[in-house]
């Protein structure tokens, strides 16, 4: 009997594999499969935070079994086509997820990529996504894969013969995923009981169910554009119904990729930036003002500087098209004297900036085209922008508010180096860091010249200048200014306020926040205005503040304050 058995074993297993090539076939499909499970347990896992080895071996298991129903399916095509698209999709997926997450640190969601892919493709081309090896894990099993289609009968031969033990594998795959989640439905911890959690937050998402399951989560969240208006949490409402005749001029400066840290740090014993640094000392300095950098990129900077409010969190906020923005300062001075112009060195079509800035309440945007400058790199160098700005402003005839959002130092900061270079960075290995250096030592010189000529040419006028958001160098080198809290990254930049009698002030016991711009736009011009925010006026140093709004969560400004000088003291 026994004989019997194994005389059959061995009949079945050279009717399956008749050939040697029928072997390396099998072979291929293994190792496949096997890579295939590792790489998307990696790629998962690397989208976790804090995540360890037994969310590792999670991931592995589920990862597996849904792997086990997926290609056996695959392999019953005769014709390689459908694979060959299916393998090519997953891999852009992996690399567009990996990318986006290694840049924003956080999640990707599909109709985030639908709404952002003009600004996702300029990107590229401007070689400012992330430039990782880790992003070579989602082609791992490349190899493997190209021997499949290469013996594709074979396999598709071996499929035919494997039927009952392959739909055997389709079925305990599928028996044991649904007894997992029964467990985890028992237990409260089913994505229907997370979707909605902040307590969990979108990496328990990932965690228990990738990032595909977390995008059609976040689909099911968004709803119409008048629930996203609707959304909006403006804080409660500020006044002043007296108009004063002193109505000063009022220049902001918003600079790409500054952020807190880089205003005190030396190379070689010298300031990166010495003007900004003087300016800790020599005006009103807020060393941390927590950025919203969520899924409208640099967008949401000014979206919540101007119309102090927090962005929407699943959508670039810039982008809504009917929205009329009721609460945004530059409506509110329109309603006074003033005259507000903003200035950009991109190109306006980027995040929908020529059409949302006419909607704050500008009467005038000038992107590249409209100042009639040509790309240097990517964008238009800073000090071409900031004299160009200066120039319209001569023949104002009213009060005015100049906006300028800066681009020469956008990652992967190799912009200055075609009209800029300091020799004292080039003994840094490191091209990121060194163009980084670079970057700011150029921005630092621009503004210091900026500033004297405002000084130089108006005796009543505010210059604020603040940050967008975190550079993203990745190297240990640079501390950047963020800490992750939960799943989400809180990122810090300076906020800096030159006034005309030379105030000076450091702001040493809270965080600031950019929704604070606006109410210190507003008193600082005298006009009637009402808007509802959570601001604060941050000159006026005795105001109490209120809470600090972030995804959800309302902050206490001292404890924000306390968690990023702990972030960086413990690194």
């Amino acid at each position: 009997m026994k004989g019997s058995v194994l005389s059959k074993i061995r009949f079945w297993i050279s009717d399956l594999f008749e050939t040697r090539k029928d072997i390396v076939a099998a072979l291929s499909v293994l190792f496949f499969i096997l890579t295939a499970i590792l790489k998307i347990a990696v790629f998962n896992h690397m989208l976790v935070p804090n995540a360890d080895k037994w969310m590792f071996r999670y991931k592995v298991l589920i990862t597996g079994l849904i792997v086990l129903m997926t290609y056996p399916i695959l392999f019953r095509f005769r014709k390689r086509t459908l694979l060959i698209v299916f393998y090519i999709a997953q891999v852009l997926y992996i690399v567009i997820n990996m990318s986006y997450y290694l840049y924003f640190h956080n999640y990707l969601h599909v109709e985030q990529f639908i709404s952002n892919f003009f600004e996702g493709a300029t990107a590229v081309l401007n070689a400012s996504s992330p430039n990782n090896p880790v992003l070579l894990t989602a082609v791992a099993d490349l190899p493997f894969f190209i021997s499949l289609l290469v013996l594709y009968p074979r396999v598709n031969r071996l499929r035919i013969k494997l039927k009952v033990p392959a739909a055997a594998v389709i079925i305990l795959s599928l028996l044991i995923t649904a007894i997992a989640q029964y467990g985890h439905y028992k237990d409260n911890v089913f994505i229907t009981h997370i979707a909605n959690s902040l307590r969990y937050g979108e990496s328990f998402i990932v965690q228990r169910y990738g990032t595909l399951a977390n995008s059609i989560v976040s689909i099911s969240k968004i709803g119409n554009e008048q629930q996203l208006i609707e959304s909006f949490r403006y804080g409660p409402e500020r006044t002043n119904e007296k108009t004063e005749s002193n109505n000063p001029d009022i220049f902001i400066v918003q600079v790409e990729s500054l952020e807190s840290e880089i205003i005190n740090k030396k190379h070689n014993g010298s300031y990166i930036m010495p003007f900004m640094n003087s300016l800790t000392r020599e005006s009103v300095y807020y060393p941390y003002m927590v950025s919203y950098h969520f899924y409208g990129g640099t967008s949401d900077c000014e979206f919540s500087a101007i119309n102090t409010v927090e962005p929407l969190t699943y959508y670039t906020s810039i982008k809504l098209i009917s929205y009329d923005y009721p609460n945004s300062f530059v409506k509110q001075l329109k309603n006074g004297p003033y005259k507000a112009y903003a200035f950009h060195g991109n190109i306006g079509r980027y995040y929908n900036r020529d059409i949302a800035f006419k909607s704050f309440g500008f009467d005038e945007f000038f992107d590249i085209a409209g100042m009639d400058m040509k790309d240097v790199g990517w964008g238009a160098p800073d000090d071409q922008v900031l004299d160009f700005s200066l120039n319209v402003l001569k023949d104002a005839g009213a009060p005015v508010l100049s906006y300028v959002i800066t681009m020469s130092s956008h990652g992967p900061f190799t912009n200055v180096s075609y009209y800029y270079d300091d020799p004292a960075f080039s003994s840094i290995e490191d091209k990121k860091l060194r163009g980084c250096y670079n970057s700011m030592a150029y921005v630092d010189r621009t503004l210091k010249e900026y500033v004297t000529k405002i000084r130089e040419n108006y005796d009543n006028a505010y210059i604020i200048i603040y940050g967008d958001h975190t550079p993203q160098i990745g190297n240990e080198a640079y501390k950047e200014a963020f800490t992750i809290i939960g799943d989400y990254r809180y990122e810090f930049v300076p906020l800096f306020i030159i006034t005309p009698d030379g105030k000076k002030y450091r702001e040493g016991k809270q965080a600031a926040s950019l929704i604070d711009v606006a109410p210190t736009v507003l008193n600082i011009s005298g006009v009637e205005y009402s808007i509802r925010t959570d601001g604060k006026d941050l000159l006026d140093f005795d105001e109490k503040a209120g809470t600090i709004p972030f995804r959800g969560l309302e902050w206490d400004r001292a404890e924000l304050l306390g968690r990023i000088t702990e972030a960086l003291e413990t690194e």
